[in-house]
């Protein structure tokens, strides 16, 4: 984490956090200290489900899980998908239900470039300039 870090406290015990922070304030090591502390709130078959962006991310915040609880922990008890992967996990486990095939075709890269890229443009401008901490 870099000095001027983030200072949201992984052991809240609040339902939900959001933390905003560009690069390098700590977001993905706040991620693993909290699935740390909530892997001893679950009930017996729970897991937890941590989802990302990019392909980059889910395997940055897998690496830093292993290294906070371990290879044999981090499967038993959390999922790391980014969103597009998850979605098409759930759409071909319960699709029928939805009414969609559950051999449905999903979106290229070139579709997904098309369509994320701006938005996500649009947020690195809207954030260009913030720091961390006070």
């Amino acid at each position: 984490m870099s000095s001027e870090s983030i200072s949201a406290d992984p052991e809240s015990e609040a339902r939900n956090l959001l933390v905003i922070a560009p690069p390098g304030c700590g977001k993905t090591e706040l991620l693993a200290r909290r699935a740390e502390f909530l892997i001893s709130k679950l009930q017996p078959g729970q897991r937890i489900l941590a989802l990302t962006f990019s392909n980059k991310a889910k395997a940055n915040l897998n690496e830093r899980l292993v290294g906070v609880l371990g290879a044999e922990r981090k499967r038993k008890f959390v999922a790391v998908h980014n969103f597009h992967g998850h979605a098409a996990e759930v759409i071909r486990s319960h699709g029928r239900v939805l009414g969609i095939p559950t051999d449905v075709e999903m979106p290229d890269k070139r579709t997904q470039d098309n369509t994320i890229d701006p938005y996500l443009e649009g947020l690195l401008v809207r954030t260009k300039g913030t720091r961390c901490g006070p």
